[in-house]
């Protein structure tokens, strides 16, 4: 049955503008429709909210301002917003339509991509969070349902502020949404609730893991389950699963799936760069598309399908898993035992025959039955016993030797020798070949493995940057394991100071590192009123190399002192953290003006300019009340709060 004809959305006119067509998706927080623009004439996608949503009235309100903000992002890899609004209770946005499918419906269809095609894919998906982290928009939901794959090849990332708008409303509640598909939660996310750009990029990260080997790195019975691997685990290599990985794309992944994301690249366009540098070493590998014409549904399997036999990726290869050692049964073994039974069979019966006719040979016949005895003898000689030759492969040396016991051969071993695909101390060569019938006590030598062949670690690592470290330990099969930090005075911030892992390691070993915070803090001096000489020789004599000053008027700390410094008092730092004193000038001194035949409110305002004020001394007495005389004479440079003494008549 036809989902649409139950949809009451499916031919209703939103805003007096878009017609709805069909419904083309549902998900767990909205329905996508086709709509034709009535207004424009073209066709578009209408993305409705589902009602819990829409009658959230904060949602709403901020679901409009997160449309308009991505409605200004404008870039090729960008599914441009056109409009939204709300019509009777729907709440809804338009979006560019794209002919083509999400990355989800190809990743169902072919399985996983090869490592060419998984960085193309990759490539605008990371180009579009430059332009909108540029914007200052984190998508917070990047995952292949969000990836869109037009007809023409064209890929677009859809949804950007959608995840804001809905994990800041407050639903939790009542709608029991999780925020951001469980296998792409940055660890931030979940403990904090706090969204950066680095949070998309760990999100792209876990979306190339999944490209390359067709799973994301984390699955369990529960979406908690999941969330608390993203927290407390760090995402394994992709080679683990598909070795044909090649190492520069394993850094790739790890590097932007760090738990910190202090660790993680810090912007999109460098994770692209890196990228773009890793598939120049690949051949092209193109990923054909042209073929589609349908966005979703049955359409679009059937086409995929044609589509495979003719593509460059082949089917999914299986999960790799665990040698089995216990080694099933061959069909072979079964007709051996028969065999055996069938010789011992035989053997006694002609024993019976012998012990017959030894019984009833006359005195008659003695050099008959003497002849016959020395026939049965020769007889005997020249057929000795027989056995198969076991196959040892993956036994332990146990094990091959209650083989070998069994089967009557005699085993030795050889030196033992280092193997890549073989456990240590298990059977991993022998030199008569297995299930041949050979005689009894036939010898066989066996080879144990020393297990893989440990590889030296690369040189130089102390002085390295983690992202430099990690590379070269994935040059030669190593991991990066963990990188507690501790100060150092001699080795740089960010930078290793030793290695904890020594000598060479079996390939895979996580190698453990001591990473520089940088010099060791110490306290900073207060040199708040001392003088500016004293300051800054106590200061060098502490080794602080970054200092400067400034001057400043005080009316209260004297010329040349130390007024403030900054950091303020307590505080410590590194040697080269900045300080800066600021030095007294002494008071500001301003000229005392000329008061002469001023009236006394003349002269007080005068002094009021320059911050002084008068004491009046009346010499005559009389009613003319002029200046006759000042001190400070006029011109003189005296402080703020001068008094000045004038004299009139």
């Amino acid at each position: 049955m036809d989902t649409t004809l139950a949809d009451t959305l499916v031919g209703r006119v939103l805003d007096g503008r878009y017609r709805i067509q069909e419904r083309i998706a549902r998900g767990g927080m909205a329905t996508v429709y086709r709509a034709l623009d009535l207004r424009l004439d073209r066709p578009v996608a209408v993305k409705v909210m589902h009602p819990t949503l829409a009658e959230d009235a904060d949602f709403v309100s901020r679901f409009t301002r997160e449309a308009k903000s991505a409605a200004r992002l404008s870039h090729p890899n960008v599914v441009a917003v056109f409009d939204q609004g709300s019509d009777g209770g729907v709440v809804f946005l338009v979006m560019e339509y794209i002919d083509g499918a999400t990355l989800r419906d190809l990743l169902r269809e072919r399985g996983r991509l090869s490592a060419r095609q998984s960085l193309d894919v990759m490539a605008p998906v990371l180009a579009a969070l430059e332009a909108a982290h540029g914007a200052g928009i984190v998508h917070r939901d990047i995952k292949p349902e969000n990836v869109l794959i037009a007809v023409d090849g064209r890929i677009k990332v859809a949804d950007f502020g959608l995840a804001r708008a809905i994990a800041d409303a407050n639903l939790t509640a009542t709608t029991g949404l999780l925020i951001g598909t469980a296998a792409y939660l940055a660890p931030e996310q979940i403990e904090h609730g706090t969204a950066d750009p680095r949070t998309d990029l760990y999100a792209a990260g876990i979306m190339l893991y999944e490209l390359l080997t067709g799973r994301p790195p984390y699955v369990g019975a529960t979406p908690m389950a999941v969330v608390f691997k993203h927290v407390h685990e760090q995402v394994p290599a992709p080679s683990l699963v598909r070795p044909e990985v090649p190492r520069q794309i394993d850094a790739l992944v790890l590097d932007a799936t760090q738990r910190e994301p202090a660790d993680r690249p810090p912007t999109a366009g460098e994770l692209l760069e890196q990228l773009q540098a890793a598939a120049r070493t690949l051949p092209a590998e193109p990923l054909d598309l042209t073929q589609r014409t349908q966005v979703l549904g049955a359409h679009l399997t059937t086409v995929l399908r044609k589509e495979q036999a003719h593509t460059l990726v082949g089917p999914p290869a299986p999960p790799p898993t665990a040698v089995d050692r216990s080694r099933p049964r061959r069909p072979w073994l079964h007709g051996w035992r028969i065999a055996v039974l069938l010789l011992v069979l035989v053997t006694l019966a002609a024993a019976a025959t012998g012990a017959y006719l030894g019984l009833h040979q006359g005195p008659h016949h003695g050099n008959s039955s003497g002849a016959l005895s020395a026939n049965a003898a020769t007889t005997s000689a020249a057929a000795p016993a027989t056995t198969v030759m076991p196959d040892f492969d993956g036994l332990t040396r146990a094990d091959a030797d209650q083989k070998a016991f069994t089967s009557q051969v005699d085993v030795t071993y050889g030196p033992d020798q280092f193997s890549p695909t073989v456990p240590t101390g298990r059977v991993m060569s022998q030199d008569s070949t297995a299930n041949a019938t050979v005689d009894v006590h036939t010898p066989v030598q066996l080879t144990l493995s020393k297990g893989p062949q440990p590889v030296d670690l690369p040189a130089n690592l102390v002085g390295m940057t983690l992202t430099a470290a990690k590379a070269a330990l994935l040059g030669v099969g190593l991991d990066l394991g963990q990188h507690p930090s501790q100060y150092s005075d001699t080795v740089v911030k960010n930078a290793i100071i030793s290695v904890t892992t020594q000598g060479a390691q079996p390939p895979g070993t996580s190698i453990d590192v001591v990473v520089s915070k940088g010099p060791t803090p110490v306290a900073i001096p207060d040199e708040s009123g001392r003088s500016s000489a004293a300051a800054l020789a106590d200061l060098k004599a502490k080794n602080f190399s970054n200092v400067s000053t400034i001057d400043a008027y005080s009316d209260t700390v004297d010329k040349d002192n130390v007024i403030s410094q900054t950091p303020k008092p307590p505080a410590t730092g590194q040697p080269n953290v900045a300080i800066t004193l600021v030095i007294s000038k002494g008071p500001q001194l301003f000229a005392v003006p000329n008061l002469f035949g001023l009236t006394v409110t003349e002269a007080k305002s005068a002094l009021a300019k320059v911050g002084m004020d008068a004491k009046v001394i009346d010499i005559r007495g009389g009613s003319n009340e002029h200046v006759l005389s000042q001190e400070p004479a006029k011109d003189l440079a005296r402080p703020h709060g001068t008094i000045v003494t004038i004299r009139i008549f």
